[in-house]
């Protein structure tokens, strides 16, 4: 017997009012297949959430989600502990400095040096939550290993119940400032006292959904009343990046979830 095949949507959408190139979340999968394409053995995904009072986050965000990647295909342990993980992220903060001589290097050569008024900000450098998910199948069935730092979220949803959320899991907890990865901070220690990990194992027809934290608050705030969010959320599956776009247009008009960015990651296990 072998573990049932699986299935991967993947959006990402921008504030109203931006373009897709001024989005601050930043996401990797892999393998980067189509929705249609089923994922026999194992898969990855990263998003990370830039924090917009950061300079320069979306930039971070996007080295971060990389690195993180990168670290994860080669050793999937790095989700399995706080140290191993705090570790990847100190990892991307070294890779920081490089980037960003390159990125003034290139404001200087074309005509836009850094401003006084933005020194401050290189300065204290940019900000990012985190969220890296390994997802792997053995002869049985496929078990998930998650790390977190900040308040992206993934959840575990079986049947008509949410099985498991991590690592928010009370909507109201979206309102308390979340941790961050620093693109300065190399200090691993001090990151692994504030990443948590998790780990489950998945049944046919059992789904996880990963998203930043705009659509991870609505999808909490909407299971605390009683609804089942993940039944709307899988209707997307294999549909345009456009119809999703719209139906995160129609939340945010009607006050359901708040103007921010979207990362999300559908996995759906067939």
């Amino acid at each position: 017997m072998t573990a049932t095949p699986a299935y991967v949507s993947r959006f990402l959408v921008p504030k109203d009012g931006h373009d897709a190139d001024q989005c601050e979340d930043a996401l990797v999968v892999s393998p980067l297949v189509e929705c249609d394409q089923p994922i026999a053995d194992a898969f990855l995904a990263v998003l990370c959430d830039g924090a917009s009072e950061s300079l320069l986050a979306r930039d971070w965000a996007r080295l971060l989600a990389e690195e993180l990647a990168s670290r994860v295909e080669r050793r999937p342990r790095t989700v399995g502990s706080p140290t191993a993980a705090a570790n990847a992220i100190a990892a991307a903060a070294r890779g920081w400095d490089s980037w960003l001589a390159s990125y003034l290097e290139r404001r200087e050569n074309g005509g836009k040096p850094v401003a006084w008024y933005e020194k401050p900000g290189l300065e204290r450098g940019a900000y990012a939550t985190a969220l890296a998910v390994s997802v792997r199948a053995d002869e049985k069935r496929w078990r998930w290993n998650a790390a977190a730092l900040g308040d992206t979220c993934l959840f575990h949803v079986r049947g008509d119940r949410l099985l498991y959320a991590f690592p928010v899991s009370d909507p109201v907890d979206f309102g308390v400032t979340p941790a961050l990865a620093g693109s300065r901070n190399h200090d691993a220690a001090l990151l692994a006292r504030h990443v948590k990990v998790a780990a489950g194992e998945c049944e046919s027809g059992d789904a996880l959904f990963m998203a930043t934290d705009a659509l991870a608050a609505w999808f909490l705030t909407s299971t605390a009343t009683g609804k089942q969010p993940w039944n709307l959320l899988r209707e997307f599956a294999g549909r345009e990046p456009s119809e999703f776009e719209d139906f995160i247009a129609s939340l945010r008009s009607v006050g359901d979830m708040r103007n921010d960015d979207v990362a999300f990651v559908h996995f759906d296990i067939g």
